[in-house]
């Protein structure tokens, strides 16, 4: 059930068309933001524009460049002493619990049914009645691999020992078909049937003989995991309440074998975010894929608590780049 950018599902698209414009002398627009106190103040406040700065490396370059703009933009959109801290319910009972799983798998499967490959990337061209082929789409989840085997390696990882993989949350296998060319063994998991029944759809048509897909619906399921090398999950767990995002973590750090790794993302911080267990369970509360934090802190207990070391934890943008959010990536590593 991967997915992002679903706030701004445009952006990148019209930044790129921005930045088409620009070029020939990144130039003028670029120069006017630099110039321009009235012009930076609205951008900075545009999560769009914050979006089509992270497209186009030379106008990322200019602007950067500029202690004009780099200093409020820095001021404005990163985090500070000054922000609060969030209200969020982490530890919930086990009726609770039970019932935020339930309304997870019955949104995902849902979307799973209507719109399958828009729901892990929302951008319109992915919407079953303009997508004309998958071959871009699931090229796209290569980056993602590459990323990993490169991170991987700056953590000390030998790569090429690393034998078994699961990803938690494959979706349609966007990012599982590319896994299964570094790993010889790998497990694609998900909440939704319809997910998983298109990912099938694509290893076989692939002839990829190495991956095993497992449905998971409920918390008990989560129990049953297999016990890896590598455990990855990225743009997944954001879509997940609080206290789900803890549980599926200690679950997946459990499935990490001695001397394996794990590499998990999830935001955690968002200054307008909070989160209330009886709200989000309300009949009247709003439904659909939602993005979620999970504080550090609790990230950080979660790990050592299942007995793991970290490795490194990164900003990323995985969940978009609104101002004053917070994704991070987390390397952890069982000790032998």
């Amino acid at each position: 059930m991967e997915t992002h950018m679903n706030d701004h599902p445009d952006a990148a698209t019209r930044g790129a068309r921005i930045s088409a414009r620009a070029k020939g002398g990144v130039s003028s627009l670029a120069q006017r933001v630099v110039e321009s106190e009235r012009i930076r103040a609205r951008l900075l406040r545009s999560s769009q524009f914050v979006d089509w700065l992270t497209t186009d490396p030379d106008v990322r370059h200019t602007l950067s460049a500029a202690e004009s703009f780099r200093a409020p933009f820095h001021a404005e959109t990163r985090l500070g002493p000054s922000d609060p801290t969030m209200e969020v319910d982490v530890e919930v009972g086990a009726e609770q619990l039970d019932a935020a799983f339930e309304r997870v798998r019955a949104t995902w499967e849902t979307v799973g049914v209507d719109e399958p490959f828009w729901s892990v990337l929302s951008a319109d061209q992915y919407k079953r009645d303009q997508l004309a082929d998958t071959a871009e789409f699931y090229a796209s989840g290569e980056f993602h691999v590459d990323h990993l085997d490169a991170l991987l390696r700056r953590n000390g990882v030998d790569v090429a020992a690393v034998e078994s993989c699961m990803e938690f949350g494959c979706g349609v296998g966007r990012m599982t078909v590319w896994l299964a060319r570094r790993f010889a063994q790998v497990t694609g998991c998900d909440i939704s049937r319809p997910h998983l029944d298109l990912a099938r759809a694509e290893i076989d048509r692939r002839g990829l003989d190495n991956i095993e897909l497992l449905h998971v619906a409920d918390k008990d399921g989560l129990g049953a995991l297999p016990q890896v090398d590598l455990v990855y999950s990225v743009i997944v767990l954001q879509h997940n309440p609080p206290p789900i995002m803890a549980f599926i973590l200690g679950r997946l750090l459990a499935s990490v074998r001695p001397g394996g790794h794990a590499v998990i993302q999830l935001p955690t911080y968002d200054r307008r975010y909070h989160f209330s267990i009886d709200e989000y369970l309300a009949p009247e509360s709003v439904d659909g894929i939602l993005m979620h934090v999970l504080p550090q802190p609790d990230v950080f207990a979660i790990i050592r608590d299942a007995g793991c070391e970290l490795l490194e934890v990164y900003a990323d943008h995985l969940a978009g780049m609104e101002p004053k959010t917070m994704s991070n990536t987390f390397v952890v590593r069982r000790p032998a």
